[in-house]
């Protein structure tokens, strides 16, 4: 046979091979079906005993668990009482585990880490879920109109409204590393951890109060008003009680602040507030007027320092104030002439520009501005941006309010520390021989100590009235979760049957695959007849 011959033999053989029918494929199959069944069969125990032997020889972990359920109604919203962002994780925070850690000596059984990673929440809540999966196959009808969706979500919404609670469960599985805990323990930290975290929130976080910042009886402690000078006490006391009564206006806006009464003394915060301005206008200013003639300290010249430094200081904040107000006037001069936002914007960018790096700018022909700098100005162009029209000059009239009673507050300060250095120059004028010391002394220190536990008191009793109100308003209970369920114990594998199922069936979808192209290939070799591929 000729070269020519064997070709024309090879191409009919490949047009044979290669052209492939659904008929054959059928018969091919049907063919070998009694195998094809065998195999199968085969595939398929062979997948059981494996799976089987997999979930039975699996290493196996103790589980305790632990349910509980959020008491504060604010949890559903993702929420603590007093409005803070809540999450279930939280529960876990490092604080609350390594105090629980230590509490129970855990270090003999597992190191931190591992602690850590045995733990976790998980919200629990099968009536919510059965209902989700309820619409959610009703709304897979491909049928349902625009409006029948409509009312299905709806009605959805309200249903779960109803079904929403803060029910959680709290999982400590075992680790491999670690060594048994017993039962009690184990169930011991569970409830660490849940009432550790509770007194973490709430007396860390404040979660049970509103978030308002109060100052403490740690703001002015006695040791500081025995080393100073009597100006700089007087100076320390009369800061102290300016932020009472910010703290008192804080205070009053919380709902039901002005009608609430301490339930001893019944004293409301207006009756405070009064007192406080009482002891500042009748006790504390009084001693300026004495406090020359008890002026025999023999650190004269470093309070008479400390005194000119704070009038130097308030004066340069009264020039900034000063100089604010004349940028905002006349951003809102050129706004109200017709010049509109981005003439204000280009006008004042302009003087940003002008200025040199790091000194203080002059806007508008202004002589004085030492204090301000890039930051006012960028602050002004956000606010020239961000507003519009009527907005635009409200916010700009409410900030020449604002810094024009900061004005006033710097002028008063400036007017008191220039009297405290007037009456010390006027004493030190006099000579040390002529000070009337020991009776104006005593009478200086009976005063302070009497305006300092005054204040002190009144610290106390915001705080009382404070928390009186955020347990009134924000219905915090007295513990922010309940237990719905015993400590519960199990034995889980790593692998459940709910995991295992699908490898599982991938594997015998692989394996009936195999042999189906393991039979079209020995098909491939066994024609009818006995008839295989030419060979050369």
């Amino acid at each position: 046979m000729d070269a020519h011959q064997r070709l024309q033999q090879d191409e009919r053989f490949y047009e044979d091979y290669d052209s492939i029918s659904i008929k054959e494929l059928i018969l091919t199959i049907w063919g070998f079906r009694r195998w094809i069944v065998i195999l199968g069969f085969a595939a398929t125990l062979l997948v059981v005993g494996v799976g089987a032997v997999l979930y039975l020889l699996q290493e196996k972990y103790p589980v305790t668990k632990l349910s509980f359920q959020l008491e504060f109604d604010s949890a559903e919203k993702g929420q603590y009482p007093n409005g803070t962002p809540f999450s279930s994780s939280d529960i876990l925070v490092t604080p609350v585990l390594k105090e629980v850690y230590q509490l129970n000596d855990l270090e003999k059984y597992m190191s931190f880490s591992n602690f850590k990673g045995s733990l976790s929440v998980i919200q629990r809540n099968d009536e919510l879920r059965l209902l989700e999966y309820r619409y959610a196959a009703k709304l897979e009808d491909r049928k349902l109109s625009v409006e029948q969706r409509e009312r299905l979500e709806t009605e959805f919404r309200e249903k779960k409204k109803s079904l929403m609670t803060a029910n959680y469960e709290l999982v400590f599985a075992g680790d491999e590393s670690s060594a048994p805990l017993p039962p009690t323990l184990r169930a011991k930290v569970l409830n660490d951890l849940l009432s550790t975290w509770a007194e973490y929130a709430q007396s860390v976080k404040g979660v049970t109060q509103y978030d308002i910042a109060l100052v403490s009886r740690d703001i002015l402690r006695p040791e500081d008003i025995e080393t100073e000078d009597y100006p700089v006490v007087m100076d320390m006391l009369r800061s102290t009680l300016k932020r009472v009564l910010d703290d008192i206006d804080k205070v009053m806006k919380v709902p039901g602040a002005s009608v609430f009464r301490l339930p001893e003394s019944g004293l409301s915060l207006l009756d405070l507030r009064y007192r406080t301005l009482d002891i500042e206008s009748y006790r504390l200013n009084p001693m300026l007027a004495i406090v020359g003639a008890a002026w025999a300290s023999g650190n004269g010249r470093h309070t008479g320092e400390y005194l000119r430094h704070r009038i130097t200081e308030l004066k340069m904040k009264a020039q900034d104030a000063d100089a604010r107000i004349k940028v905002y006037e006349k951003a809102l001069k050129t706004y109200v002439q017709g010049g509109g936002i981005d003439a204000v914007g280009n006008e004042i960018a302009g003087a940003l520009q002008a200025a040199p790096p790091g000194a203080g700018v002059h806007p508008f022909g202004s002589n004085v501005m030492p204090q301000i700098g890039e930051s006012f100005l960028d602050n002004l162009i956000g606010m020239v941006k961000a507003n519009l029209d009527i907005e635009f000059r409200r916010s700009l009239t409410q900030k020449i309010i604002e810094v024009g009673l900061e004005k006033a507050r710097i002028d008063s300060d400036l007017n008191y520390y220039a009297q405290i250095l007037k009456n010390i120059e006027d004493a030190e004028k006099l000579g040390a021989g002529k000070l009337a010391a020991d009776g104006a002394r005593q009478e200086i220190r009976r005063s302070i100590a009497a305006i300092y536990d005054n204040l002190m008191q009144t610290i106390s009793q915001i705080r009382t009235i404070y928390e009186g109100l955020s347990q009134a308003n924000l219905n915090a209970a007295s513990t922010l979760y309940s237990l719905t369920k015993p400590v519960y114990f199990t034995v889980e594998k790593a692998l459940t049957t709910q995991r295992l199922i699908p490898y599982l069936v991938v594997a015998w979808v692989l394996l009936q695959g195999c042999i189906l192209l393991g039979v079209l290939i020995a098909s491939a070799f066994m024609k009818p007849g006995g008839k295989q591929p030419a060979t050369a």
